[in-house]
């Protein structure tokens, strides 16, 4: 049998309660040049089983690897070892992708040669459906060709694996794999990928669902796994100083930092961590940016991607933020 032009991992531990629906969203793609490749990461429900019989009849083929618990990160890696496309795509087992998605994605890699497209996509909260937000990807003007050639290109596109179609090159030809035994394994990995294309494309809609209220997709707040998030970046910047990009995508990579570290804690971390957890993310992100990227505090870049006065005030001074998520936060003091 001709190998697929598309493989589709999935990742699955304990993901008895969606994996259902998560494949079923794959068995039904338009895109009939295609398998799924699911990696059981060592699951003590009834994961495997699930997938078993949704493959017995399921259209698309679905390959079930099996092994033991060992992170999400290297049951993507075992994924892509295990997988026989040309391109490669990533679903979690707690979302769901639109029918049309791996079709309208490979369709636009055959119009325009790009070895990376991206859709843009929905957060949807799990228990009633309801869209919490359309995240778009950045202006389709951003796109057609390689980062440092498209200045806010990297900047505007989300860390998540799982929008996105990747030319197999872009893995085995760089060495690039997901950390194992790390969390935001994504953010590690997703700007590493991008910076290694040739051309990037955009698809103008939003084609996967990422749902809100899992409990396998749910850190606690309390959790020192946020710390995490300082190494994922660190393997991020200095990929591209490897590569000679990082003075031509100062301002992107500034952006992408602050965005992860600072503006994107508010809603999650400095809202409802606990006192002692918020204080050493901040201390640490902020030695983080000065390591990086020197008098970030006073950069345009800062400014623009904090948008309101008041957010940039708060976001470039250390002492200031820590009083603010004391104010504010809602978990333990």
């Amino acid at each position: 049998m001709a190998d697929p032009r598309v493989s589709v991992i999935m990742p699955a531990y304990n993901a008895a309660a969606t994996i259902g629906s998560a494949l079923e969203s794959l068995a039904s793609q338009t895109c009939r040049d295609l398998e799924v490749v699911v990696v059981d990461d060592g699951s003590s429900d009834a994961t495997a089983s699930i997938v078993e019989r949704i493959a017995a009849s399921s259209a698309v083929p679905v390959r079930l690897v099996s092994q033991p618990n060992a992170g999400r990160a290297t049951a993507r890696n075992r994924g892509i070892n295990s997988a026989r496309g040309e391109f490669l795509g990533f679903v979690d087992a707690d979302d769901t992708a639109e029918p049309q998605m791996f079709e309208r994605l490979l369709t636009c890699v055959e119009a325009t040669g790009a070895d990376l497209v991206i859709c843009e996509y929905l957060g949807v909260d799990s228990r009633t459906g309801a869209v919490l937000y359309d995240y778009r990807e950045g202006d389709s003007s951003y796109y057609g060709g390689r980062v440092v050639e498209r200045a806010g290109l990297l900047s505007h596109i989300a860390g998540s694996v799982c929008n996105k179609l990747f030319h197999r090159s872009l893995f085995d030809a760089t060495g690039i794999e997901f950390p194992p035994g790390r969390d935001f394994e994504d953010l590690a990995t997703v700007y590493r990928l991008m910076g290694e294309a040739h051309r990037i494309e955009k698809v103008a809609e939003p084609l996967y669902r990422y749902r809100h209220g899992q409990p396998s997709s749910i850190m606690s707040a309390n959790d020192t796994r946020y710390l995490q998030i300082l190494d994922a970046l660190a393997v991020t910047n200095d990929h591209f100083a490897r590569k000679g990009d990082f003075d031509a995508l100062r301002d992107d990579l500034e952006t992408v930092n602050f965005t992860h570290l600072i503006l994107g804690r508010y809603d999650d971390l400095f809202r409802f961590g606990s006192r002692g957890l918020r204080h050493a993310f901040i201390v640490k992100s902020f030695a983080h940016m000065d390591s990086y990227f020197l008098g970030w505090r006073h950069d345009a870049a800062i400014r623009k991607a904090s948008g309101r006065t008041a957010r940039f005030a708060i976001s470039t001074n250390r002492n200031l933020l820590r009083l603010y998520t004391d104010l504010t936060a809602k978990g333990k003091r």
